[in-house]
């Protein structure tokens, strides 16, 4: 069994993910290649379609932006909005001629939607949907909006008013090649499964559920008194942990900080420890000590972090099946958040972590306190652990994408 997977870049969380998956499968002995727009990773089995920075995906980009330039009404705080074009030529790779199964993931700029039926020939391709793109008229994340379930038209991230607006032409688009496509989607949460099942374009194909998975011989628990020697945390200290961005709505950063502004915790010392960027300005509202750990490209370094805190805390208001959770149960760390998107799915609340109903602040501090004052904090710990190994291994994932592929290849 051969498999080629598509991916836009092997970095980012749908990066990540999809690099991880390749590792895992090439692990039990499928056949696994990877070709992307942009690499950062060092891995010699990733096949860049330029050395070097890549100067079509800077062009995507740019073109992207340039759509946007007709919606100057278009709300701030949002991601990407993209289209179903690429300028790249895949028709020349070996990997593609080769591959028993086409497995698509991040694919914006990287795949030209209208060339999909002649490339890959009646390959089946399987989908493993990071967002919400492939069935939209073009956001990643719909947010409060329902128009996926119709045919889009006064896209609210547009900021527009017409029906006929960019989101309903690209929705139209993707309409039109879905008709002539052999797909298998597959969500890694239950959530964009539902979402999957409720929109016009993808209901049709269904959608299976296989979680990410985890490397988790790299995010492992540390011994958490040594790492806090190396950082130079006090003894008997609290941490909480935050890693994500700081501008994207829908991660929810506004709320982490009014949770840490009215956060009261009276057993002891906390500090806030984060990864990526907190801006200054923010930092002086909040009124514990802040360690900013910066933005960390090595894995073993990211879970040495994750080891060290008691909690880390993801208050996104709509997110997939982020691989921070992953991440922060593999090194033993409970997880505080809202109880939104695939969060619940690795979250057993009140066992390995705690959950909060979205964008409620109160519920959040009371979620984070659970994990703090845990009266037996190593077990939880080793529970965190446990259930990482047990769902979210690498070879768990693999071996039910093995089982996939043969399912749909006798099909």
């Amino acid at each position: 069994m051969k498999v080629v997977h598509l991916t836009t870049s092997d970095a980012g969380g749908a990066g990540k993910a999809a690099h991880r998956l390749h590792k895992g499968l090439q692990s039990i002995g499928i056949v696994s290649n990877m070709l992307v727009l942009s690499k950062e990773s060092k891995d010699v089995t990733v096949r860049a379609l330029t050395p070097g920075p890549s100067p079509i995906w800077a062009a995507e980009w740019d073109r992207w932006t340039k759509l946007l330039a007709d919606y100057p009404a278009r709300p701030k705080g949002l991601e990407l909005f993209t289209d179903t074009r690429s300028g790249v030529k895949l028709s020349s790779f070996q990997e593609i001629q080769e591959a028993d199964v086409i497995h698509f993931h991040w694919i914006d700029g990287l795949v030209d939607y209208a060339h999909v039926a002649d490339l890959f020939r009646n390959k089946p391709i399987v989908w493993t949907l990071h967002d919400m793109n492939a069935f939209t008229g073009g956001c990643h994340y719909a947010l409060n909006c329902n128009g996926y379930e119709a045919q889009c038209g006064k896209c609210p991230q547009l900021g527009s008013l017409e029906e006929n607006d960019l989101s309903r032409t690209i929705w139209l688009s993707k309409r039109h090649v879905y008709t002539g496509m052999k797909l298998y989607p597959v969500t890694p949460s239950r959530w964009l499964a539902d979402r999957v099942r409720q929109s016009t374009l993808l209901s049709r194909f269904g959608a299976r559920v296989i979680p990410n998975g985890i490397p988790t011989d790299i995010f492992r628990p540390y011994n958490q008194d040594e790492i806090r020697q190396i950082f130079k945390v006090p003894p008997h200290t609290k941490i909480i942990l935050f890693g994500a961005g700081h501008d994207a709505e829908r991660k929810g950063y506004p709320y982490l900080l009014e949770t840490m502004r009215q956060l009261r915790y009276s057993e002891g010392n906390l500090l806030l420890m984060t990864f990526g960027l907190i801006p200054t300005e923010h930092q002086s509202t909040i009124p514990y000590p802040i360690i900013n750990a910066g933005h960390i490209q090595d894995e073993h370094q990211l879970a040495m972090i994750y080891s060290l805190a008691d909690v880390f805390v993801i208050p996104s208001i709509e997110d997939n099946l982020p691989n921070t959770v992953l991440e922060s149960l593999a090194c033993g760390t409970p997880v505080a958040g809202f109880r939104t998107g695939g969060i619940p799915d690795m979250v057993d609340d009140r066992l390995i972590g705690a959950l909060a109903k979205s964008r409620d602040v109160q519920e959040l501090i009371s979620a984070i306190l659970w994990c703090l004052m845990h009266p037996k904090p190593q077990e939880l710990r080793h529970a965190c652990r446990e259930r990482a190994v047990k769902d979210y291994s690498l070879e768990v994932q693999a071996r039910a994408f093995q089982g996939f592929y043969t399912e749909i290849l006798k099909s």
